[in-house]
């Protein structure tokens, strides 16, 4: 026997058996730590059934995790002890508790996420199959209602029990459709009827919390304009252990990512270039009389033209001077048609060009002539943030841009609708090219569209002078 032999007890001198080898501390914890899991998840799992709700608590991993890990540093120390430890069969048990106990639990977790997925994705299915369905020109259509209805709290929408009840409808949840007809898709989705594709590209994250689930979902919409990624925000308030699903309103949209078409950057500048307009144009008419000349000459008259604005401001600079050394302040003539303008009933409407009463046009008509028209920004009493609607016409393309209207009484305002449009055969007859024949996706725009400043002209300012409720203070500092 070689010298390195390990060292054993000596029976013949002591008169003793070998005494019994100690199990390993070890092995007993990880038997220990699996059968814990065991019992917590079984209490849990009681607890969660109780309450009609799925058992959703990763943390729980951690019992299976430790007992695994023990039981593979125990088998190693018993193996390699020379028979001075033992308590193998308590390391496999807890190793093979934690196992199957934890694998059973993970499946469990990835059959609620599944059925979570599929059920989000049916109801986002049902909700843009209504959202398609859409007819823009039936102001009462069913569809819009119904797929406003899935955007508004389950809680809150319970004040109207069934969205074909458009009377209701337009009575308590007002400010909710004006809001779901100013969502990315749904302007999207509206400039290409018949022609948008969603296309689930799965679930990237999801939780349950008390009697509510949270999820977001990763979509493809697909149209002649390019494609657009994306992420759609839902909650599910549960019940009973039923959902009753929302599609969350993104106050900066669903839309995360593009690659456009031509036609697609087409319209985008379009709108940019409206934005810039409608920002000249109401800066100009808040500025004083003569500076509303000018908007009218720029932007109103039937021959608008900016380059008659442009060739005032040398005059005006100089008149200015001459002010300042003394002379007669300037003034700039009164264009022909301003007057008619400023008190026409097809320039100054209710919504959706409608005529308004007799009062109420008074009153528009000297918010126009007073300059209190002004764009619509973050921050005040309108609270929903509105974004600018192209649209096509038959003869003309227009883009509705949100706006508001100070009415009489001091910093209260009303929304509104500044209509700008276009009618120049050259922009319809490309605007109809590109629908035909869209062009390549590239995720940068085309240099020669975004070099020329679209033509948009101010066709219509609308509202229907209804006082919005004053800013919300702000909350008071912790």
């Amino acid at each position: 026997m070689s010298d390195t032999a390990p060292p054993r007890l000596d029976v013949s001198r002591s008169g003793h058996t070998p005494e019994y080898a100690p199990i390993s501390p070890t092995a007993a914890i990880s038997l220990i730590v699996a059968l814990v899991f065991v019992f917590v998840l079984a209490v849990a799992a009681l607890i969660a059934t109780l309450a009609k709700e799925s058992l959703l608590d990763v943390r729980l991993f951690l019992f299976p995790a430790i007992s695994v890990v023990l039981a593979f540093v125990a088998r190693k120390q018993i193996e390699s002890s020379e028979g001075t430890r033992t308590g193998l069969q308590y390391a496999t048990a807890g190793w093979w508790i934690s196992v199957i106990v934890g694998l059973g639990y993970a499946a469990y977790l990835l059959g609620i996420q599944f059925t979570i997925r599929n059920d989000a994705e049916q109801n986002f299915a049902a909700w843009t199959d209504k959202l398609l369905a859409i007819k823009l020109n039936e102001p009462n259509d069913p569809s819009l209602y119904e797929a406003c209805y899935k955007t508004i709290a389950p809680a809150i929408r319970a004040q109207v029990a069934s969205p074909r009840n458009t009377t209701a409808m337009n009575q308590v949840f007002a400010k909710e459709l004006s809001a779901f007809q100013q969502l990315d898709v749904f302007r999207i989705v509206a400039r290409n009827r018949g022609q948008a594709q969603f296309i689930a590209q799965g679930m990237r994250d999801w939780e349950e919390e008390t009697r509510k689930i949270s999820c977001t979902l990763s979509y493809k919409l697909i149209t002649p304009e390019g494609e657009h990624n994306l992420l759609i925000p839902m909650q599910a308030a549960v019940e009973n252990g039923r959902r009753e699903w929302q599609i969350v309103p993104s106050e900066s949209g669903y839309v995360k990512s593009v690659k456009l078409s031509r036609l697609g950057w087409w319209v985008k500048h379009a709108e940019d270039s409206g934005q810039m307009v409608s920002a000249e144009f109401l800066h100009l008419l808040a500025a004083g009389p003569e500076q509303r000349k000018l908007a009218y000459l720029g932007y109103i008259s039937p021959d608008a033209d900016m380059a008659q604005v442009l060739a005032w401001f040398s005059p005006l600079v100089a008149e200015a001077r001459l002010a300042l050394a003394g002379g007669a302040a300037f003034s700039i003539p009164t264009p022909q048609g301003l007057e008619a303008v400023s008190q026409s009933s097809t320039f100054l409407t209710g919504p959706n060009g409608n005529a308004l009463n007799d009062a109420e046009q008074k009153r528009l008509q000297i918010a126009f002539q007073e300059g209190r028209i002004s764009p619509q920004v973050p921050g005040t009493p309108e609270e929903t943030v509105l974004h600018p609607v192209f649209q096509i016409q038959d003869a003309q393309l227009e883009l509705h841009v949100p706006i508001r209207v100070g009415l009489a009484t001091t910093g209260t305002f009303a929304n509104g609708t500044l209509i700008l449009a276009t009618t120049q055969p050259a922009k319809l007859a490309e605007y109809k090219q590109l629908v035909s024949s869209p062009g390549a996706l590239s995720a940068t725009p085309p240099a020669d569209i975004t070099k020329e400043r679209f033509p948009w002209h101010v066709r219509r300012i609308e509202s229907d002078l209804k006082a919005l409720a004053p800013p919300r203070p702000p909350a008071p500092l912790q």
